[in-house]
């Protein structure tokens, strides 16, 4: 039987099945062989979505660094556009009974919650996420430890839930286990794009919350974590890099904008 991956073609997957049913006696393993191509073609409409989900999140991120000239309906319109791209992805999903994508439909599920301010929402999404984290196609096919993601998305969103210290200290572990779990540091050296840009999202977004909460923390530290998250990306830029970064290096001048703000 014709062997499906990514590098099949779907010109040669129809003309196998074509060929295949025309065979008597070769029903069962026809009917296999469109059951595998549609789980695989599934894949590829889910992956679909997630980027496009991701897109809308990255203008929405585009719209926020704005500060106050941000047009807020642009930026509703963009989370609406991510919601239903998420959703469509979460059909696909149920549709096909395919678990091994569920930790990225709660991950997103839990963005999109966030983005909606409804913490406590987010929390419980992501907290099913990290469920299903073993069994995404990144951690079995390429070792790709995404619970460290999740577990710093988890982190803020405790913050904003009003679990201030819980989340607080889950960041500041999670933002270390980078340099020190055996996974994380394997991540590092295959993909080392992937890992600075879940690194450095910790310290932006659990700071962004303490500020949020309006929580007292001591701001020295604070600054201290976007330096060493900003002397990772700055000293990676000639690195040979999948992403320019910019999105992060944004996110970390607003973040330390509002910071100078909050010392003022």
């Amino acid at each position: 039987m014709l062997n499906i991956s990514s590098k099949t073609s779907p010109k040669e997957i129809m003309e196998k099945i074509q060929k295949l049913r025309e065979q008597k006696g070769k029903e069962k393993e026809t009917l296999e062989l469109i059951r595998r191509a549609s789980l695989y073609g599934n894949d590829f409409v889910v992956n679909l979505f997630w980027e496009k989900a991701l897109t809308y999140h990255h203008l929405m991120m585009d719209e926020e660094a704005k500060g106050e000239k941000a047009n807020n309906e642009k930026r509703i319109q963009y989370l609406l556009k991510m919601e239903e791209a998420v959703k469509h992805a979460g059909y696909f999903i149920v549709r096909f009974d395919q678990d091994r994508w569920k930790h990225r439909l709660y991950r997103f599920l839990g963005r999109v919650a966030e983005f909606k301010k409804e913490y406590k929402r987010a929390v419980s999404y992501y907290v099913k996420s990290l469920k299903f984290a073993k069994s995404d196609p990144d951690y079995l096919e390429k070792g790709y430890p995404r619970w460290f993601e999740v577990e710093g998305l988890l982190s803020s969103s405790l913050i904003l839930a009003g679990q201030t210290t819980k989340g607080h200290l889950m960041a500041e572990n999670v933002y270390r286990k980078f340099d020190t779990d055996k996974e994380a540091i394997n991540l590092k050296k295959s993909d080392l794009t992937t890992w600075l840009i879940w690194r450095s999202g910790i310290p932006i977004r659990t700071i962004n919350a303490l500020i949020d909460k309006s929580v007292i923390f001591d701001i020295k530290e604070a600054q201290k974590w976007l330096e060493d998250a900003e002397k990772l990306l700055v000293s990676a830029k000639d690195m040979p890099l999948w992403a320019d970064l910019k999105y992060r290096l944004t996110e970390l001048k607003t973040v330390r904008e509002r910071l100078e703000n909050k010392e003022n």
